[in-house]
């Protein structure tokens, strides 16, 4: 589906079938799923009317028939449908920057949840508050029945808009839900068996919604347990992004899953709670409201300034004023750090001289950082072999991430859940990132680099603005080509995709023969599949039916022939 750049879309949905009614049959027997027309025909057979006060149907879930009633009291059509207007791809990464952190914090889940279902066919898909599609993961042949009901990015399924639905009713209802075939409002949509749980940030309100949308075939008995867990994660990343600049106490019944993501997260300003993860939420029985107004002391028996900071998990025990006992570690806010041992880099120190900064000519962060003084105390260029791992999580102190900045060699920074990884990056020379704690680095090409603690960063930020003047449009641009990353799952197939990378490593480093141009794809896979943002069996098939094409010829050892370069990027043009 392609739109104009500079008019929205609108996609008219397809006619419902007509449902026949069964008034004479009200009595539904027990876990039945049933249709609207038969809802509404059982209500009005029993004498009530869907806007009724009746909580209940037999079989049919109370959120749906909520959802049903609030459709009706709207004045939607089960068989009408609305027209979804569709904004241009401007709109769209307006959409999705604004939605920064949420993007950021789930973008590995959407992923992982898409994997989870094996070789079933359907989508991922992430909205903000407001039901509107940010993202959405999943094979091709799905996608394109899912494009036909606007189960699309940046088109909204607020309950509003398109009726009873996963989404839209979860925003409403506030908790997990699912909507199975003919329990959508709109009959069209019957045609989908669709699973979603709203996302709440650390202050209890609702950002967004998972939902995982199959055909009706595919069974969702398993499906809500994945949302759930998927959920959970990302709500832990967007605590991590939220409450950083705070002291963090990390807490569970259990000492061993204190630092597990089944942990219990709170933040606090002084003693007042300002954050919380729904698993804390449910460990001390809270309500959100409780975060910006609950005390340490509200919560805790023990005074908030006598717990010991230092101590390890199962060293800390703290009783909740309800007389629960739990495991707990405290992480203090970030702070300058203390006078380091002799020989040490302080962190915090300003160079003797500031006045010595290097000349403003340099292009790249690299360079300014090897032109500083010795006593600007930086750490030296680290050298890193092929095959080098590099954690986040090992990086990080508790003043924040560390920065890594390539001075040679390539890397690739990804992410993992359940032995499943999403490459987000490639790095190579001249080229600089924050490492989040969920963050990987592994060193592909041998090289060097830089590896600044985050008040290193802050301090060379600090004093030397062309520095920043640097390192900070470097930064940009990679957050900029994240975006560009969903968007562009969001738009293209998988195929054009191929054909993209392709086409990209025909003219960066093929080879040209008398035959045609010769690239080097030796990567496993799953790595190829990884680069192009796809499952290794979709990318598979799309490269064979490129061979099949004669568009590709395999020449053996990883090496591909492209006949006819020109006529390949021709093919992309058609594929936009």
């Amino acid at each position: 589906m392609k739109d104009s750049e500079d008019e929205p879309g609108k996609v008219a949905p397809v006619p419902a079938p007509s449902s026949p009614t069964s008034p004479s049959s009200p009595d539904l027997p027990a876990g039945a799923c049933i249709g609207l027309a038969d809802g509404i025909s059982f209500l009005t057979g029993k004498g009530r009317d869907p806007r009724s006060g009746s909580d209940s149907i037999e079989g049919l879930p109370a959120p749906i028939l909520h959802s049903w009633r609030r459709c009706v009291e709207q004045g939607l059509s089960a068989n009408a449908p609305k027209d979804i207007d569709l904004p241009t791809r401007h709109d769209l990464r307006i959409l999705i920057e604004s939605n920064e952190s949420l993007v950021r914090a789930a973008c590995a889940e959407v992923e992982a949840l898409r994997r989870d279902l094996g070789g079933h066919s359907g989508l991922a898909v992430l909205t903000d508050a407001a039901g509107r599609i940010l993202m959405r993961i999943g094979d091709d042949t799905f996608a394109r029945d899912a494009d036909k009901l606007a189960l699309t990015s940046g088109a909204s399924w607020a309950e509003q808009s398109v009726g009873t639905n996963a989404i839209g009713t979860a925003l409403i209802e506030g908790q997990p839900l699912s909507v199975l075939g003919p329990e959508h409002f709109v009959s069209s949509n019957g045609v989908l068996n669709c699973s979603a749980a709203p996302i709440f940030d650390p202050r209890g309100a609702i950002v967004g919604v998972l939902d995982l949308s199959t055909p009706t075939a595919v069974p969702h008995d398993h499906i809500p347990a994945l949302i759930r867990r998927a959920v959970e994660q990302i709500e832990r990343g967007l605590f991590e992004l939220h409450c950083g600049q705070w002291e963090r106490m990390r807490l569970h019944s259990n000492p061993h899953f204190v630092g597990s993501p089944h942990e219990g997260l709170l933040a606090f300003d002084g003693d007042r709670l300002v954050g919380v993860n729904r698993n804390a939420v449910a460990l001390l029985n809270l309500s959100w409201s409780a975060v910006g107004e609950a005390r340490f002391a509200d919560l805790f028996s023990v005074q908030y300034g006598s717990v010991n900071r230092q101590a390890s998990s199962d060293e800390c025990v703290v009783q909740t004023t309800g007389g629960q006992t739990l495991f707990a570690r405290m992480e203090s806010k970030p702070r300058a750090a203390s006078k380091p041992d002799a020989g040490a880099v302080d962190a915090n120190a300003a160079p003797s001289s500031p006045a010595a900064a290097p000349s403003s000519s340099f292009s790249r962060p690299h360079d300014f950082l090897d032109a500083l003084p010795a006593d600007a105390a930086i750490p030296r260029r680290r050298k890193v072999r092929r095959g080098t791992l590099i954690y986040g999580a090992e990086e990080r102190d508790e003043t924040g991430d560390a920065m890594v900045i390539m001075a040679s060699g390539e890397a690739r920074c990804f992410t993992s859940f359940e032995g499943k990884e999403l490459t987000l990056f490639s790095l190579s020379e001249g080229d600089a990132m924050p490492l989040k704690e969920h963050i990987q680095v592994e060193i592909q090409k041998e090289g060097e680099l830089y590896l600044l603690p985050h008040p290193v960063f802050e301090r060379l930020v600090r004093t030397y603005p062309d520095f920043a003047f640097l390192v900070m449009p470097v930064i940009e641009r990679l957050l900029r080509k994240s975006i560009d990353i969903i968007e562009d799952v969001a738009f293209h197939s998988v195929k054009y995709r191929l054909v993209r990378m392709v086409v990209d490593l025909a003219e960066k480093t093929g080879r040209k023969t008398p035959r045609g141009v010769v690239i080097d794809m030796r990567s496993s896979g799953e790595t190829l599949a990884m680069r192009v943002g796809a499952s290794r069996q979709t990318v598979s098939t799309a490269m064979a039916g490129l061979v099949r094409d004669g568009a590709l010829e395999r020449l053996g050892g990883g090496a591909i022939l492209i006949p006819d370069l020109k006529r390949l990027k021709s093919d992309l043009e058609d594929l936009r």
